[in-house]
C-alpha cells in the first residue's frame, strides 16, 4: 500500500484483488503464502517487513472505511456472522487461537 492511499481506494483495491483471486478465502491464503514464504526466505528483511506493513495498512484502511455502528444496533445473527468472518480470516492467515 502506498503511503498516500486512502481508505476508499484501499477498499476498492482489496475488493478487486478479492474478485481476481476467487474470493476472500483464496485471497487471504495467497497473501499468507507469499508473505510467510518471504519471511522464511529473508527473515527480518525490508521486503518481509514491508509485506507485513502492507497487510496492516490494508486492514486499517478497510476498518476505517466500514460504517461505524453501535454494538447495540447489531442483531445476534450479525454479531455471529462477524465473529465467523474474523475466525475464517484468522484461519486463512494462519493465526491460531
Amino acid at each position: 500500500m502506498r503511503k498516500d492511499t486512502n481508505s476508499v481506494r484501499a477498499v476498492n483495491l482489496a475488493g478487486e484483488m478479492t474478485r481476481r483471486f476467487g474470493g476472500v478465502q483464496k485471497f487471504a491464503e495467497l497473501w499468507h503464502a507469499q508473505l510467510w514464504g518471504l519471511c522464511a526466505q529473508k527473515p527480518g528483511s525490508r521486503a518481509a517487513l514491508n509485506g507485513l506493513m502492507a497487510l496492516i495498512k490494508l486492514i486499517q484502511h478497510c476498518s476505517e472505511a466500514r460504517p461505524k455502528r453501535n454494538l447495540d444496533d447489531f442483531t445476534d445473527e450479525e454479531i455471529e456472522s462477524e465473529i465467523q468472518a474474523i475466525r475464517a480470516t484468522a484461519d486463512a492467515l494462519g493465526v491460531h487461537r
